[in-house]
């Protein structure tokens, strides 16, 4: 036990413990801080471990030894609720965030500008962006608290992950209003808000304000509108940034897989490898996001693709986002066997394989009327625990389809999953006889087979509309 005279030595002990086994059993650590705390700890050493657990990442903890406060009846300030918010946004736990800050209104406990700039990003973090204008607003008014530029940024990154651009470029504009300068992240925020609204011009135009605003354009603002151009399709002008020499701007690893797949979108593959090989001259390492952004570049050349995803050079790169782009190129070429080589490959032999992958190779399989590889890639998913997906039936119904052989791909799926795989899908040119019940063709009684002159489709029934029929 330590006692309340030797406070700054349990402090430090405290520390070292919990940081050292941060990834123990939780009760175990639990256990190991209330001996530290207890007895006649005050509230100080209270603040200090709830701040190590919360940069330990044990949110969970931190939130208790704030209960443990009210059971020991010692009076939990505005920084100990601050810091176990602030906990529970570094673990994107937005819930727990904003029930402390109930727990501080039935405390009696006023809430300073840190914790509602904490509260504003948990509740960004998890795209809670309407909750997070609550906090920035309402709450701020009612508490009469003087929003900082923290504020104001937090804010706008909600508004970004909660796809807002409006309302993010709005809270950026207001912001020489309440006497606060619009610094880099606050540019880089609201830029990256419009990124990902697809707002090329508007990232664009406040890139061109940054210097009038004596704010340095640094890489992570040039990479946010090099993006927004690649969601623009925008590639002269992706290009056309990554070298502009009046920004001064050596371009990094995000910039290239922006401006790569840029390319990529706009069908310049050529420029894409280009880049790609430009890399180490600017002392830019290719990484995985980059390989995989230029072998979606590669579009239908699946031999190019092949050659990226599994070379000497980036064979070491080789991972589950790189090898399904290039399945997705081997995919749209029909080349079916290159993709079954790359769902099999060695380098990642290791990693689990993710459905969409199998669902690319089915695909590669139909187009290749295949249906044999198809239905055994299906089986090889169950076999792997990999749950099958309506599009992976539906891959493995075309598949079939274009072979004539429906009945093998049914007899793998139970009625609900054939009903939802089936509805809406159009079959053209399969028999142009008369009409004819699935039980009267395959004894299944899934669905029914409807003609009409030269086109067919599937039309989805149970088993009684089928029987009534």
């Amino acid at each position: 036990m330590v006692g309340a005279g030797s406070t700054a030595g349990s402090v430090s002990i405290c520390a070292t413990q919990l940081y050292r086994h941060a990834a123990a059993d939780c009760h175990r650590v639990w256990q190991r801080a209330l001996q530290l705390l207890a007895p006649g700890a005050d509230e100080k050493l209270f603040f200090d471990v709830i701040c190590v657990l919360g940069n330990a990442w044990q949110w969970p903890l931190a939130v208790e030894v704030l209960d443990h406060m009210a059971r020991t009846s010692v009076q939990a300030t505005v920084f100990c609720f601050t810091a176990a918010v602030s906990a529970c946004e570094k673990a994107t736990r937005w819930q727990t965030a904003v029930q402390l800050q109930s727990d501080m209104g039935r405390a009696r406990v006023r809430p300073n500008i840190v914790t509602v700039n904490a509260l504003i990003s948990a509740c960004g973090k998890a795209s809670e962006w309407q909750l997070a204008m609550h906090f920035t607003f309402s709450v701020q008014r009612a508490e009469r608290l003087r929003a900082d530029q923290v504020t104001y940024c937090a804010a706008i990154t909600a508004c970004e992950k909660g796809l807002r651009w409006p309302q993010a470029l709005h809270i950026f504009a207001s912001m020489p209003g309440a006497r606060l300068v619009q610094d880099v992240v606050g540019f880089s925020a609201t830029i990256s808000a419009c990124e990902k609204g697809g707002q090329w011009e508007r990232a664009l135009g406040l890139l061109a304000q940054m210097p009038t605003a004596r704010v340095v354009q640094d890489a992570v603002c040039i990479s946010a509108v090099i993006s927004a151009f690649e969601k623009g399709t925008q590639w002269p002008l992706a290009l056309h940034l990554l070298a502009a020499p009046a920004f001064r701007f050596v371009p990094n690893e995000v910039s290239f897989s922006a401006a790569i797949s840029a390319c990529g979108k706009g069908e310049q593959w050529q420029r894409a490898l280009q880049l790609l090989a430009d890399m180490p001259t600017v002392r830019a390492k290719p990484n995985q996001v980059t390989l995989s952004a230029a072998v979606r570049a590669c579009g239908e050349h699946w031999w190019i693709a092949l050659q990226l995803a599994l070379g000497q050079e980036t064979k070491a790169l080789c991972n589950e986002v790189v090898r399904h782009a290039a399945i997705s190129a081997c995919e749209r070429a029909g080349q079916w066997k290159a993709a079954l080589h790359l769902l099999s490959s060695s380098c990642l032999v290791q990693a689990a394989r993710e459905e969409i992958m199998y669902t690319s190779t089915i695909g590669a399989c139909a187009r290749s009327l295949q249906w044999q590889r198809a239905i055994q890639l299906l089986s090889g998913m169950r076999a792997e625990v990999v749950e099958p997906t309506e599009i992976s039936y539906s891959a493995v119904m075309s598949a079939c389809h274009e072979a004539g052989k429906f009945k093998p791909a049914l007899s793998y799926m139970s009625e609900e999953t054939c009903v939802r795989t089936l509805r809406g899908i159009h079959f053209a040119q399969v028999n142009s006889g008369p009409r004819h019940s699935a039980r009267n063709c395959w004894g299944t009684g899934k669905v029914r087979f409807s003609c009409h002159k030269d086109k067919a489709w599937l039309v989805c029934r149970h088993r009684t509309s089928t029987q009534s029929s």
